[in-house]
């Protein structure tokens, strides 16, 4: 019997573990309490024995026979050197014809699944190839965490510092079943008195144990984060010295354009409360008696020109959502409204953390400004107990984005449409892809190269994703299992699971010391069948493909001591402590007041010129959704804990038959409906149906519903089979910036099967 000190890598959580391997099988997977987020596992990290040897993995390569659309696709083995031939052969004739942006890619999420191991050589290849066209997930997963707070702070969110933390705004995420790691950290942080916010329309997790759950209806958090704000503002409880002296705050707004004033030498101006004069904008942090609110007349070669402060605009459009009228459009009443605003005012220093909850929606750039615009009012940003960069390990990036050449960047899909998207980054939507498939707008992409994704299960209008995957020249996929996504490829490459290949974590995200943590995941037994990792396939296409110098000449040895060279370790290093190496990283607050942020003016960007360049709202700005006729109820979902999305299903779970969604809602919802727990039920929006089953839960407003996600197979129906798709509800909404889809947020219908249909757990 071998113990093996590892991490599980199925989620962000990295939860430090001990595998067991008895006679060259995995027998066991426990927690090891020793490392910085092993305190607990989840059911993923325990499904490990299953699923290695699991009788439905892809173990061989294989190549389709039969047309697409067949039912079957009459699948036949092939060797790894025929699938590698005949994937290079297609990309190189595709690239050859139309460019290397007609061959597309796609990848997974790395922070609900595996993929990380080889997410960077993903993009590496893609970048060499030379197409900027990679479907990622972006835009339906982190872009409120990472990207859009750019807009505001120059940077990401951080990480609370638990610890240190007076009052914790938990919104649009649940720890509990995402993040056991930070769940860990919370639940310290709350015996030792810290208050919690948490924004859900469920009551699951933390919103059951919070001081102050705030039940809200799906798609209005940025108005809840404006009213917020009007509290704080309108009762003085907002850090004013931090706003005045590192934000564009200060910087005066003209009242007929809505721009900055700039002054004849270009500058942003301010006035001067003490000199009752308008002077240049001096470097951010700079001390002075800078007026935020206020209407004055500037002179200016042109003339007389009035202007406002940006603060005081944005306190305006704040003051749009009174108590009264934010709980009328949230749903939560405006007593609990004041109440978490109490909090954050008199509990800081303050932090927060969001997710998808906030980003799959029409509107989610403008609900992440809302938010960050919200937390920048507390002055916690860097600052002990609030939201903090902890240091991170020193290693080298190899997406090789300098690799891409010149000119291709501006091809990305989407970037024409959405110049601040992901599509600058080169990460596409999965709309823009179809697009280019089907319409060949604004060009044609012929091929695409997939790894581990799920589109038609995960993401908006799987129809016209289906049709699209079926229409395209050539496909190859890579994955585990089957899905719904490799039912259309035309070569599939058999995966190695996670406990079957090696994987560098470097830093463990929940705090400091978890941060400074290297660990080098090594496997834990040698893969089954013919499964190879990603980053495999990726080295053996670069070799095919002539990029060979670009991928070490395929050196892995060598790879691995590229990435770690700046921080100082070797791979023996790694090898030698497999339960990690920790670095002497320590943390600096208020970084900002040493070299600004960054950000256009170096400040916190309350008036986003970005933003106004591209015609978007320079502030938040919200519209109102009218429910179309017939579909009164507002969808929601949520993430299995016992998923990575929608891989893993074929996981066995003892004790439970086999698991079909829900829909969750109010008992008097059902009742009007006729619908018992347990029952077949219809979910259907302007655009499709799903089968589900009810499941009822009081906790829930009565206008909202819940349901799972993530399902594509079909389930038992009165005339045959229904689709259990959450995803087919879903239509072309999307955010203007990101491409955020609208995933949570849809209006729907719910209605009884007339059957005798009924679902167990």
């Amino acid at each position: 019997m071998t113990r093996i000190s590892s991490y599980c890598p199925l989620c962000i959580s990295r939860c430090g573990c001990i595998y067991t391997v008895e006679d060259g099988e995995l027998t066991a997977v426990a927690p090891n309490p020793d490392h910085p987020t092993g305190k607990h596992l989840c059911s993923k990290a325990y499904a490990a024995v299953d699923l290695l040897k699991h009788p439905d993995r892809i173990l061989t390569p294989l190549k389709r026979s039969n047309p697409k659309g067949s039912a079957d696709p009459g699948w036949q083995r092939i060797s790894w050197d025929e699938a590698l031939h005949t994937t290079a052969t297609a990309m190189r004739r595709i690239a050859a014809q139309d460019g290397p942006e007609a061959m597309a890619f796609c990848v997974t999420t790395p922070s609900g699944t595996a993929v990380a191991d080889g997410m960077q050589w993903i993009f590496r290849l893609a970048n060499a190839f030379g197409s900027p066209n990679t479907v990622w997930t972006t835009h339906v997963c982190n872009w409120h965490r990472d990207i859009a707070p750019q807009l505001t702070f120059g940077s990401d969110i951080g990480m609370p510092e638990f610890a240190a933390t007076g009052c914790l705004m938990l919104w649009g995420i649940n720890p509990s079943a995402t993040w056991l790691a930070m769940a860990g950290q919370i639940e310290q942080a709350r015996q030792r008195g810290m208050r919690l916010i948490v924004v859900d329309p469920r009551s699951a997790g933390f919103a059951r144990r919070a001081d102050v759950w705030l039940r809200i209806r799906p798609g209005t958090d940025g108005v809840l984060a404006m009213a917020l704000a009007h509290q704080l503002i309108s009762n003085g409880r907002y850090d004013r010295e931090f706003i005045m002296h590192t934000s564009t705050g200060a910087f005066l707004v003209q009242e007929d354009t809505g721009q900055f004033l700039l002054l004849p030498d270009g500058s942003k101006a301010m006035w001067d409360e003490s000199r009752a004069s308008v002077i240049a904008a001096p470097p951010p942090g700079t001390l002075g008696n800078f007026a935020l609110s206020g209407r004055f007349e500037v002179a200016t070669p042109d003339g007389p020109v009035a202007c406002h402060p940006a603060f005081e605009l944005f306190a305006q459009r704040c003051a749009d959502y009174p108590l009264a009228r934010a709980a009328q459009l949230t749903g939560i009443p405006a007593a609990r409204i004041a109440e978490a605003a109490e909090l954050l005012g008199s509990q800081g220093p303050v932090s927060f953390y969001g997710w998808a909850g906030l980003n799959q929606h029409d509107q989610a750039t403008q609900t992440s400004r809302a938010l960050h615009l919200l937390y920048a009012l507390t002055g916690c940003l860097d600052a002990p107990g609030g939201n903090v960069f902890f240091s991170k390990p020193p290693l080298r990036n190899v997406m090789g984005r300098d690799l891409l050449p010149a000119g291709q960047a501006a091809k990305a899909l989407g970037v024409a449409e959405r110049p601040l998207g992901p599509a600058r980054h080169g990460w596409i939507s999965e709309a823009d892809l179809y697009q280019a498939i089907l319409q060949q707008q604004p060009y044609a992409v012929r091929g695409l190269l997939s790894f581990g994704a799920n589109l038609l299960a995960t993401r908006a209008n799987p129809q016209q994703g289906q049709e699209a995957l079926q229409a395209l020249g050539f496909f190859a996929h890579a994955d585990f299992f089957h899905s719904a996504m490799s039912r259309d490829a035309d070569i599939l490459f058999p995966i190695a699971m996670p406990w079957e290949r090696e994987g560098l974590q470097a830093g463990f995200f929940i705090d400091q010391a978890a941060e400074a943590r290297v660990q080098l995941r090594t496997a834990v037994l040698p893969p089954h069948g013919e499964a190879r990792s990603d980053a495999e396939l990726v080295f053996e296409l670069a070799a095919r493909l002539g990029l060979q110098t670009e991928f070490f000449d395929g050196d892995a040895q060598a790879v691995l001591r590229h990435v770690l060279e700046p921080s100082g370790l070797t791979p023996e290093a790694l090898r030698a402590a497999p339960e990690g190496v920790v670095l002497p990283l320590h943390t600096r607050y208020r970084k900002y007041l040493d070299k600004g942020f960054a950000t256009p003016s170096g400040r916190v960007e309350i008036h986003a010129e970005a933003l106004q360049a591209i015609g978007q709202p320079p502030l938040p700005e919200f519209r109102d959704a009218l429910p179309p006729e017939g579909f009164p109820l507002l969808l929601t979902c949520a993430k299995l804990p016992d998923r990575c999305h929608s891989q893993h299903q074929q996981a066995h779970r003892t004790g439970r038959g086999e698991r079909l969604p829900l829909i969750m809602l109010h008992p008097d919802v059902a009742a009007e409906r006729g619908i018992a727990e347990g029952e077949a039920v219809n979910v259907t929006s302007p655009y499709g149906t799903m089968r589900a089953r009810a499941k009822l839960d009081a906790n829930l407003d009565t206008g909202t519903v819940w349901a799972h996600y993530g399902w594509w197979q079909a389930v038992p129906g009165e005339a045959g089979e229904m689709a259990a798709n959450y995803a087919g509800l879903m239509g072309p909404a999307s955010d203007p910036v990101s491409g955020s889809a609208l995933l949570r947020g849809q209006y729907c219908q719910v209605a009884k099967v007339p059957s005798t249909l009924s679902f167990n757990e």
